[in-house]
């Protein structure tokens, strides 16, 4: 342990917090303990002092919207000045932002207050070490989780890990809705098909692979349960350890029988995204009474539909592409499809029917031959950190916070496939 002391503070230096240091400091002493920071990581540390017996007397954060309200139903969150008045002497604060130097600063202005520092990053890994996927799930920390490393792992791009926040796992292009305005443009295929198994778990054991980390895997098509394999795939796919969770999208219009079902019993990592289209989700409570008694969590959602699914070149500017990149709301997933990554499923999909044309720098084949090191540098080089792509231009754009006049009317059914210029292989 190291041991810094100026002239009005004494802190522990810990750069990894693997090193446990701080903890290791704090199990069995007598001084009060805050946390700097009720954010995603804050909370994090807070459950990690729970399991170690550390007590926690509150947090500290000068947000002054979450001030007065609490973690865990009694642990309140605090500003540093009422800190102060409630605990004039013997603090030892756990620093969680990544503005250390402003909160010393802040904190050295009480000599007798003690503060160590932990990192701010935490492996995927590493956080289901400390919880089980229902603990972070019914928690509400894995939406937490996942806004935050959408927002900031995946173009944090300073070192050599390849590390996807979500990735759309496609097994089928049928789908038991034909809606006209389909995001993922279903809607144009006209004789679709489910993919072969076996290419499908070559294309999870090679992902897989060349990732060190995956925080969820989305299952989708289409609509999933079209495949009658949706269940062997999933229990494949949690076979690997860096595959963190995975979820099924379904729209509830078809079940599975409670036999099958009884596959997923033991996989602890699986979670359902329900889409409620009203009458046409005929099985819904069905399918909900059938996760409830296997105890696996599932999030019912009436999504917000703008109208993204129009292909047509619209010949922008690059910063208008920055733009509608930047505030597209699937810019941090990729999709997987017949082995190769695309930066979404309007791409993926475009390309796939065709409907788009197969543009250099839009996608990469996981199955190229080449080294493990160099298909993980064309990964990074062609999908992460990337400000648009170019056949960005066909897209109208999937705003993440649209306006009244964006939204359209949801799940609107068309009798026959839509029609689309198709460019020659």
């Amino acid at each position: 342990m190291q041991w810094y002391s100026r002239a009005s503070y004494k802190g522990i230096i810990v750069n990894n917090y693997k090193n446990n240091d701080v903890y290791e400091y704090l199990i069995g002493n007598s001084k009060k303990v805050i946390i700097w920071g009720a954010g995603v990581f804050g909370r994090l540390i807070y459950y990690k002092c729970k399991k170690a017996n550390i007590k926690i007397v509150a947090f500290c954060d000068e947000n002054r919207e979450i001030q007065n309200s609490y973690v865990d139903g009694d642990i309140c969150i605090y500003g540093f000045e009422k800190i102060r008045e409630m605990w004039p002497s013997d603090l030892f604060f756990i620093i969680t932002p990544k503005e250390i130097e402003e909160i010393i600063r802040i904190i050295e202005t009480n000599p007798k207050y003690c503060w160590g520092s932990v990192d701010l990053f935490y492996s995927i890994g590493d956080l289901f070490q400390l919880f089980t996927y229902k603990q972070l799930v019914n928690s509400g920390l894995f939406f937490l989780i996942e806004r935050w490393f959408q927002h900031y792992a995946f173009s944090h791009s300073e070192t050599d890990n390849i590390f996807f926040p979500s990735v759309d796992l496609v097994i089928t292009e049928r789908c038991s809705l034909r809606c006209q305005s389909c995001s993922n443009l279903m809607q144009y295929y006209q004789k679709p098909v489910d993919f072969n198994i076996n290419s499908i778990k070559d294309e999870v054991r090679e992902l897989s692979k060349i990732s060190d980390e995956i925080f969820e895997l989305r299952i989708l098509g289409g609509e999933p349960f079209m495949n009658s394999d949706l269940f062997e795939i999933v229990e494949y796919a949690s076979q690997f350890e860096n595959i963190r969770s995975i979820c099924i999208y379904t729209n509830a219009t078809l079940m599975f029988s409670e036999k099958e079902f009884e596959r997923l019993r033991n996989i602890n990592r699986i979670w359902f995204s329900i889409s409620d289209y009203g009458e046409l989700s005929i099985n819904l409570d069905k399918l909900r009474n059938e996760l409830d008694r296997l105890g696996i969590f599932y999030h019912v959602t009436d999504f917000m539909w703008t109208e993204c699914s129009t292909i047509k070149k619209n010949n922008r500017s690059s910063e208008e592409l920055t733009n509608l990149f930047g505030n597209c709301c699937v810019n941090t997933t990729v999709t997987l499809l017949k082995g190769n990554l695309y930066p979404c499923p309007f791409i993926a999909n475009g390309i796939n029917l065709s409907a788009l044309p197969k543009e250099h720098g839009n996608y990469i084949n996981i199955f190229e031959r080449c080294d493990l090191k160099e298909i993980r540098a064309k990964i990074r080089k062609t999908l992460i950190n990337r400000k648009f792509f170019s056949l960005c231009d066909y897209c109208n754009g999937r705003p993440m916070f649209p306006t009244e006049e964006e939204l359209i009317a949801p799940h609107i059914q068309i009798n026959q496939p839509r029609k689309y210029y198709k460019y020659e292989e």
